[in-house]
């Protein structure tokens, strides 16, 4: 390649990247708490400051305060949306206006908003903070349950090969000798 060519082509790292994105900042500390405390991710964190995610991750890992900050942040956005699905799993009620027009005249009603407990929301609640009573389990172990079924077929097989009698269950086909099963029900009102 000739000079001309050389000095034609860029060279290190696009606009934007770490080398030209904004050093970190003290300031920084206080504007990342109050972003996680309202929800913001980490990627949301980014683009505010002009970063990329992974500058988030690496203040984090250098600057205790920043990673604090953070932790804290989220924290309490984490509180405000435990407690509004507590207010949804339990019901709740707050003070409320209707604004409506009597005689051509508007008028301010006070009244009380009242929502009833949420059967999912309390589910989800219990689920998560009391697992040990309320996570779905499945009380059938299918492993345990398929070796037994296996070993009793094996057993009256062996039986039926010895001469002995099999379990009276595998004796008899089913037939329509029980009326109840095979049979349709009497007509007209007849009582037993």
């Amino acid at each position: 390649m000739s000079g001309e060519e050389k000095a034609g082509k860029r060279r290190g790292r696009p606009p934007g990247t770490a080398k030209n994105a904004p050093k970190w900042r003290a300031s920084y500390v206080g504007q990342a708490r109050r972003l996680a405390a309202i929800g913001l991710t980490d990627a949301e964190m980014a683009a505010f400051f002009g970063v990329s995610v992974r500058s988030i991750h690496h203040w984090k890992q250098r600057h205790a305060a920043f990673a604090e900050a953070l932790t804290i942040g989220k924290e309490a956005a984490d509180a405000r949306v435990e407690q509004a699905l507590y207010h949804r799993a339990v019901g709740y009620a707050h003070d409320a206006v209707k604004i409506h027009t009597i005689a051509g005249k508007v008028v301010e009603t006070a009244y009380v908003e009242r929502y009833p407990p949420d059967v999912t929301a309390a589910m989800f609640w219990l689920k998560n903070r009391r697992p040990d009573l309320w996570r779905e389990r499945s009380e059938m172990n299918l492993v345990a349950d398929l070796a037994q079924r296996i070993a009793a077929g094996r057993a009256r097989l062996i039986e039926g090969e010895r001469g002995e009698p099999a379990t009276p269950a595998l004796e008899a086909p089913l037939s329509n000798s029980h009326p109840s099963l095979f049979e349709p029900p009497a007509q007209g009102g007849e009582e037993e």
